[in-house]
């Protein structure tokens, strides 16, 4: 049985022994059936025409019996060798001994030496064919001086029918036997056309697998190599010489690819290779020189051991991953600058799953919810407060259905109880398939922003010293008055009024006990309107109230109107108890008195316009200081 094998198929192919002469199963069966035939036939002989020889003529034939079964004996064991040895050499002993007895050279056995050393030459080789041939001659040779002297025993009489039984017998099995060698040798040209067609087919496909495997390795950019422990040389693919950039020609060796590799791996290269001579598996990644260049290589290697266990030699694949390498060192140094961001930004970044469970969260966001905390895995949405927290879930679904963020404020209840200011911004992360997987929140803790913001409006819209409402905020709360007096038809009022001594105070005591006035005055107004109307700081010692809803009777509402500037002026003719502390000093208590001039113009729906009501009050305002100031005029426009 011949194997023929490459990477890609493995061949098997039986052929009946083409190339040696061992002789087949059923050459040897048919020497043996020859044996008993001829032993049979010459007995037969004995018997039918010389029946007086039968003792002595019968012995031959009983030694070919003999050889023939104990010859079956070994084939049956599984021993055929042995059958050969039997066949051969006892076939010969035994027409030799016959010959001896028979009248040597005149024996009719002589007759069948030609066919004994054919077979012996087919059976064993060619040289034990002229080793019988020469014992042949040798006994013959024997046979004739041993006649001439007279030592060969006296032979019996032959009868000339025993000569042509043994002739004709001869015949027939010589024409049998070369028969049965020209088939057998036709057998084995058939067999040899047969396994050089197969040979052929075989070589092709080698040949194209190879050339597939090459294609393969070409488009893999995967080479392979094996290298030979004994010789010590290594042999390289098309595709591992490209990779190395060596031509068809040039060698590679062990010791010549150490030199290419860089010479901070060159350490961890040999450890890897001796580890590959132990019988480890090595998979192991290194740069290379190749040319001016530094390419990276991944190497996978195997020891090979034949059946006697002795290493034979390394096989292994190399493939070139500097591409790899350098995108991995990209999304490192990304990864790297991505995360410096995260940790310097303030805002807060979480990633999250579509349950809105927490996978990541950026340093910021662990440094707000305090040194330790371990979030992942956590409800984002459980620290939001509970007014908010349905509206923002709201959002985070709208997001994810989307595929749209917007932005979203809400209040979020820090661990220590503290309630937050936050705004977030989510976006998506989609798959190759383009569905949503991931939702990366950015947020912002606005709270400090949102006081700042209120600050800034409260400075826009406020006095500063009173915290009242200041003439902005006063234009735009009459503005609304004056829009609610038309849909209702009832009448509003606005009061100009001026501090009367507030001058002198502050000439005598200083801007801080005038400030101290001033602040205290504006609790008195704040006391002495309702909730609905608006008590406003004009600036210096000038108020301004504005009544709304007063009334539909024009009439009425001048009556309401007086009535509420009457305690007014009440309640800002009081005594002043001021006190002014120094730092390092006893505190200054002045007792200080103080009226107030009241100018009031009534208004109802836009007949007139805001500058002009002001106007009115203000005329009214100076009227009254006019007449004696602490005293209260209306606007007339008659007047």
């Amino acid at each position: 049985m011949k194997k023929s094998t490459n990477p890609v198929r493995t061949y098997t192919v039986e052929i009946d022994n083409p190339v040696t002469w061992e002789p087949s199963i059923a050459f040897l069966r048919y020497t043996i059936g020859a044996l008993l035939v001829c032993a049979s036939a010459f007995t037969f002989v004995t018997l039918l025409v010389a029946p007086d020889q039968l003792l002595v003529r019968v012995l031959g034939p009983i030694a070919m019996w003999i050889m023939a079964l104990v010859g079956w004996f070994f084939l049956a064991s599984g021993r055929p060798r042995a059958c050969v040895n039997v066949l051969a050499y006892g076939v010969w002993s035994c027409a030799t001994v016959i010959a001896l007895f028979n009248g040597g050279v005149r024996a009719t056995v002589i007759v069948t030496y030609p066919v004994i050393i054919l077979m012996i030459g087919w059976m064993i080789r060619a040289r034990a064919a002229w080793f019988t041939a020469i014992m042949t001659v040798a006994m013959t040779l024997f046979f004739v001086m041993a006649e001439s002297w007279g030592f060969l025993p006296t032979p019996p009489g032959t009868h000339p029918a025993m000569y042509a039984a043994v002739q004709i017998t001869i015949f027939i099995v010589s024409a049998h036997l070369i028969a049965t060698l020209l088939r057998a040798y036709l057998g084995q040209l058939k067999d040899l056309q047969r396994f050089g067609r197969t040979l052929t087919k075989q070589t092709r496909e080698l040949e194209a697998n190879r050339s597939e495997l090459h294609n393969a390795q070409a488009v893999a950019a995967v080479g392979s190599w094996v290298f030979e422990i004994a010789s010590g040389t290594m042999t390289l693919s098309a595709e591992a010489r490209r990779i190395f950039n060596l031509s068809e020609n040039e060698r590679e060796t062990r010791d010549s690819y150490a030199e290419r590799v860089h010479d901070q791996d060159r350490e961890a290269l040999e450890n890897a290779w001796q580890s590959a001579l132990h019988g480890t598996s090595v998979d192991h990644e290194h740069r290379v020189i190749i040319g001016s260049q530094v390419r990276w290589v991944r190497q996978k290697v195997e020891l090979e051991r034949p059946q006697k266990g002795v290493p034979a030699r390394i096989v292994g694949i190399v493939q070139d991953v500097t591409d790899r390498r350098h995108a991995e060192e990209a999304l490192r140094q990304q990864k790297e600058f991505f995360h410096l961001i995260a940790e310097s930004m303030g805002d807060f970044i979480a990633v999250v799953d579509l349950q809105g469970h927490r996978l990541y969260n950026s340093p910021s966001y662990l440094k707000f919810f305090g040194a330790g905390s371990d979030l992942t895995g956590t409800d984002s949405f459980s620290q939001i407060h509970p007014e908010d927290r349905e509206r923002v879930k709201q959002v985070f679904v709208e997001t994810v259905q989307s595929g749209v963020g917007r932005q979203i404020h809400y209040r979020f209840i820090h661990a220590n109880g503290t309630v937050h200011e936050v705004e977030s911004l989510g976006s998506v992360i989609r798959d190759e398939e383009g569905r949503v997987t991931r939702v990366v929140v950015v947020s912002r803790d606005i709270t400090e922003r949102r006081r700042m913001e209120d600050q800034l409006r409260h400075l826009a819209f406020y006095d500063a010293l009173t915290h009242l409402p200041n003439r902005r905020l006063l234009n735009d709360r009459l503005s609304q008055a004056m829009a609610s007096s038309a849909r209702s038809g009832l009448y509003g009022a606005l009061m100009f009024l001026d501090l009367d001594n507030f001058k002198p105070l502050n000439d005598t005591h200083g801007h801080a006990v005038g400030d101290l006035l001033l602040i205290e005055a504006a609790r008195r107004l704040k006391a002495c309107v309702r909730e609905m109307d608006t008590v406003a700081r004009f600036g210096g010692d000038e108020f301004v109230l504005m009544l709304s809803e007063l009334g539909g009777d024009k009439e009425q509402s001048r009556a309401e109107a007086a009535l509420i500037a009457e305690k007014v002026g009440q309640a800002l003719m009081q005594p002043y108890l001021l006190t002014l502390a120094h730092e390092g000093h006893s505190a200054l208590n002045i007792e200080h008195y103080c009226t107030a001039s009241i100018g009031v113009a009534l208004f109802i729906d836009h007949e007139a316009s805001q500058g002009d009501i002001l106007k009115w009050a203000d005329r009214a305002m100076y009227q009254a200081k006019d007449a004696g100031r602490n005293t209260v005029c209306f606007f007339d426009p008659a007047g």
